[in-house]
């Protein structure tokens, strides 16, 4: 990015990611001590510094897991039940035997394929993108979180981010900015939402496309002001229109 296109104090455009951390161990806090969901919230705890992806958005799929339990229809809990060791695996850092099973329990490959179309299966495929991430397999990484279903529930959202990351690393600004924002169009809230719009007005900036960084952030002011980016983002308007009365 050239010099003119820098943010003022660039780095304080991600501070943002410690909000996500803690309202995803906030969640984990009122999770039942003992119960699935707490198994999976415990890779917030266990493995931040490996599934901090795209800025911390990964966490956001874990709060996922709040919405995915007892009054789920017989499928649903089947799907989970045959999901625990597999997830088990991934908490451990065992990459290969979640993938691939260990002869005994299945592997969230055969999971994702067994349960397609079920939550489960939509959460099996964000698994999978997350481990293959981490193993540095960007493009099969980039073809798993493509195909979760793209609902209006915080995983959608996740993979989108996910995919994001994924193509600014691989140097498309723009696309990584467009996939932002459809990242944000789900599961509005306080936090992931003005969030990804920031991460999306970043990279537009990075793309220096000016004018589009610059509706982003008016976007953060006019419906998210109360929130930590739109405490923020008058510095970074005024920076991008001086003339403008904030």
């Amino acid at each position: 990015m050239s010099k003119e296109n820098q943010l003022p104090e660039e780095n304080e455009i991600l501070d943002s990611e410690e909000q996500l951390e803690s309202e995803a161990e906030a969640s984990a806090d009122v999770v039942e001590e003992g119960s699935e969901n707490a198994g999976i919230m415990g890779i917030v705890q266990q493995h931040k510094n490996n599934i901090l992806i795209a800025g911390g958005v990964l966490l956001v799929a874990i709060l996922y897991f709040a919405f995915f339990s007892g009054s789920s229809p017989e499928k649903e809990d089947a799907a989970g039940n045959a999901m625990f060791m597999a997830v088990r695996y991934y908490e451990n850092d065992s990459l290969n035997l979640a993938l691939n099973g260990d002869g005994n329990n299945p592997g969230l490959l055969d999971l994702a394929n067994e349960y397609s179309g079920t939550r489960a299966g939509n959460l099996c495929n964000f698994y999978i993108g997350a481990i293959y991430l981490r193993q540095g397999n960007a493009a099969e990484a980039l073809n798993f979180f493509d195909a979760v279903k793209k609902e209006e529930n915080f995983i959608a959202a996740a993979a989108y981010s996910a995919m994001a990351s994924i193509t600014e690393d691989q140097g498309d600004m723009s696309g990584a900015a467009a996939l932002y924002e459809k990242a944000s169009a789900l599961r509005k809230n306080e936090y992931t939402t003005p969030f990804f719009l920031q991460q999306a007005a970043r990279c537009y900036l990075q793309a220096e496309d000016k004018s589009a960084a610059l509706s982003v952030f008016k976007r953060i002011k006019e419906e998210y002001p109360n929130s930590q980016e739109g405490q923020q983002v008058n510095k970074y308007i005024a920076y991008l229109a001086p003339d403008e009365e904030l």
